[in-house]
């Protein structure tokens, strides 16, 4: 189940940290860092959102999400743990016969964080910098988000 993941983050933050926002004009032009940049670290990442935020000229930090088995809100794009970029939880690759074989709506989210998202080179991005990480629950990824605006006095822009 996909949810506009966007109009989420952008009201969540509002509510949450309505402190940290500054009166700023929102850009004419928005530069999207998609799935915070997935060429450059492991998509839909804790990391990958914070590096993007230190790219210039980034006004969108972009990311999907799905709902796991216990109701949790985790960042990803796809509907079942990738075999193109993931690893099990032991380190193995996930075959490809069992391409379905992890649904997050299936999974509990304590299993799907046992997951290693960044450490498989993948094809697609060869210069996709190979950090171990997870999917992220969206909670842990605004809260990153915003500890870094507010440490960095970064700018906030909302819709």
């Amino acid at each position: 189940m996909k949810l506009n993941t966007i109009a989420i983050f952008i009201l969540l933050s509002a509510f949450a940290v309505k402190s940290f926002s500054q009166e700023v004009k929102f850009p004419v032009f928005s530069a999207e860092a998609h799935r915070g940049g997935r060429g450059l670290m492991p998509e839909n990442t804790i990391l990958a959102m914070l590096n993007a935020m230190k790219i210039e000229g980034i006004t969108t930090l972009e990311m999907d999400t799905h709902i796991s088995k216990d109701r949790k809100v985790v960042v990803t794009h796809d509907d079942y743990l990738s075999p193109a970029f993931m690893l099990t939880p032991e380190g193995k690759d996930i075959p490809v016969t069992d391409a379905k074989k992890y649904p997050i709506f299936g999974m509990n989210y304590n299993e799907i964080k046992q997951f290693d998202l960044g450490t498989k080179y993948y094809e697609q991005f060869p210069q996709q910098k190979k950090e171990k990480t997870y999917l992220p629950l969206l909670s842990e990824l605004i809260d990153a988000i915003q500890l870094d605006i507010k440490t960095n006095k970064r700018k906030q822009f909302f819709l």
